[in-house]
């Protein structure tokens, strides 16, 4: 059994770690023995802290070795670099690549000979394209591999990988599998590190139902909000107009919500999650759905996904790390099926809830009329931009 060197159970027993599950300790092994990798586990976990332990364990044996970590997103891209911080005893040479910051300061960070590499591929690529090279990797970690290969990150993904040895070690991190991924990995040797069932919602969570007729489903938020005051809770919509159109209504009705959308620049999306830090609620899009680490007590499905595995990583997002977690999926007559689909494909029980219709009548009236204005106020100030 291959151990942890001590300087870094130090650092995970101040961070109040006291043992690697047993997703971290077979991918330990397999990343030690410098075999490629792949990480199939649901979300929550530990599945950055499973490559990042190996690598800074390799970090510490040679002290010329450099690796690239590659997300998805600015906001995973930070939650990895929150997670490395806390091993900042080891003195690390870390650089995190993402957009939203100044390319020139990032060159100047580069030119400090930094070993750990943290980036979006849109970012990554622009600097390669503007000749930077890093030599000496001795791995490549894809986290959220299956996003890093849908058709808008694809061909980045390739073009940055085309710079390195094709013998450098991979390592892919994934809670949801595709024919995609396996294609991907096929000429990989790839050594697969499971647990449970990686398609699967965590058990902790436990997921309800709430029927309500269309004309009443924003009355029926609302009541769901009011009934978690003391809850973290977490509203999925499906696009960026429907978070700002949401807000501003809930605006109106005296409720005090924080927004996230993908169209934010950097800045604003970290002011979003610190605000949501003190009102405890959040109206996102899917940009929510992976990777970032945060309290959640309750995920609302507003607006329900296309794909199970959505599905899976938005409710992924409560339930983490052993925590018992809630999952609300508000439903009409137009998607009572695709809920049904969902708990029988990713076989979790859906819990049937009730919410006062009386009540969703009497706010009804009042929510239309903010309604009407919130969007005349939204079209006013989009049409400005």
């Amino acid at each position: 059994m291959i151990k942890i060197e001590s300087i870094l159970k130090r650092c995970l027993r101040r961070n109040k770690i006291n043992e690697l599950n047993t997703l971290q300790k077979n991918t330990l092994e397999s990343i030690l023995d410098r075999k490629n990798t792949l990480i199939l586990s649901q979300t929550g976990t530990g599945k950055t802290l499973s490559f990042v332990i190996p690598l800074l364990t390799l970090y510490i044996k040679n002290n010329s070795s450099k690796f690239l970590i590659i997300s998805p997103t600015r906001e995973l891209s930070l939650q990895i670099q929150k997670v490395i911080n806390m091993f900042k005893s080891l003195d690390l040479k870390m650089t995190v690549l993402i957009g939203g910051y100044k390319y020139d300061e990032q060159v100047k960070e580069l030119s400090t000979n930094s070993r750990i590499i943290i980036g979006t591929l849109g970012r990554l690529k622009e600097h390669y394209e503007r000749g930077w090279i890093f030599n000496d990797v001795e791995m490549i970690v894809l986290d959220e591999v299956d996003k890093l290969l849908e058709n808008n990150f694809k061909s980045d993904l390739d073009y940055v990988l085309s710079n390195f040895n094709p013998e450098t070690q991979i390592v892919c991190a994934t809670a949801t599998y595709s024919n995609v991924v396996s294609e991907f990995l096929k000429d990989k040797k790839i050594n697969t590190i499971k647990m449970i069932d990686f398609n699967a919602v965590p058990s902790v969570i436990t997921h309800k139902l709430i029927f309500v007729p269309q004309k009443y489903k924003e009355a029926g938020l609302y009541e769901l909000i009011k009934r978690f005051t003391d809850k973290k809770v977490l509203v999925f919509f499906s696009s960026c107009h429907k978070v700002k159109l949401f807000k501003r209504l809930f605006d109106l009705l005296n409720l005090n919500i924080t927004e996230i959308y993908g169209e934010m620049d950097q800045k604003e999306r970290k002011a979003a999650l610190e605000e949501y830090r003190k009102t405890g609620k959040i109206f996102s899009t899917d940009l929510l759905a992976r990777g970032i680490d945060f309290d959640v007590d309750v995920v609302v499905h507003y607006d329900m996904p296309n794909k199970p595995c959505v599905y899976v990583h938005r409710s992924g997002r409560t339930g983490r790390n052993g925590k018992d977690g809630m999952v609300y999926n508000i439903v009409t007559q137009y998607e009572i099926n695709k809920i049904l689909n969902y708990e029988e494909e990713l076989n979790i029980k859906v819990i049937k809830d009730e919410i006062d219709l009386e009540k969703l009548s009497d706010k009804r009236e009042e929510i239309e009329n903010h309604k009407y204005t919130t969007k005349i106020e939204l079209k006013e100030k989009e049409s400005e931009l």
